[in-house]
């Protein structure tokens, strides 16, 4: 089993238990690694924290629980982990842009969730998708000391 194949199967794990606990260290032995470095790899990878990512997700899925319309807040807030509805609120707010409860009523506008992300992973294989960091590095990963990378201040004799 390679990395994504481990990334994928810890991403699997979030999915799964996004209305439970989602314990770091579990996605750290998923992934063959410390919780910390399994942060810094997702992070590195999704090009987001992994906070952020899970709680998008859980916002995600709380539009999709309140957009029926048969839900109430603080159940929904309750079933994601939320202490309180203001809690809930605040966090629905600064994902969606939209209180939950003006969502929940009928304003239906587009919101800025979060989409699952295991299907973004690149299997064995695939293109890597160019972003800064590849770019950057792709230099020093390919073994190539004569390859710098773009912006770096060269060393001139002087």
């Amino acid at each position: 089993m390679d990395w994504v194949e481990r990334l994928n199967e810890a991403v699997r794990y979030i999915e799964e238990n996004l209305t439970g606990e989602i314990e770091y260290e579990k996605l750290g032995q998923i992934a063959c690694c410390s919780a910390y470095h399994f942060q810094r790899m997702f992070a590195y990878i999704a090009g987001m924290p992994l906070s952020v990512y899970i709680r998008r997700r859980k916002m995600s899925l709380a539009a999709v629980d309140l957009q029926g319309g048969g839900a109430k807040i603080i159940d929904v807030a309750a079933k994601y982990g939320y202490a309180s509805p203001t809690a809930f609120n605040r966090a629905f707010q600064s994902v969606h842009g939209v209180n939950p409860s003006s969502f929940a009523t009928g304003t239906r506008r587009a919101l800025r969730g979060l989409a699952r992300q295991s299907r973004g992973m690149a299997p064995p294989g695939a293109p890597v998708p160019q972003n800064r960091t590849t770019r950057a590095f792709a230099g020093i990963s390919a073994g190539f000391p004569g390859k710098e990378r773009a912006g770096a201040r060269q060393n001139k004799p002087g």
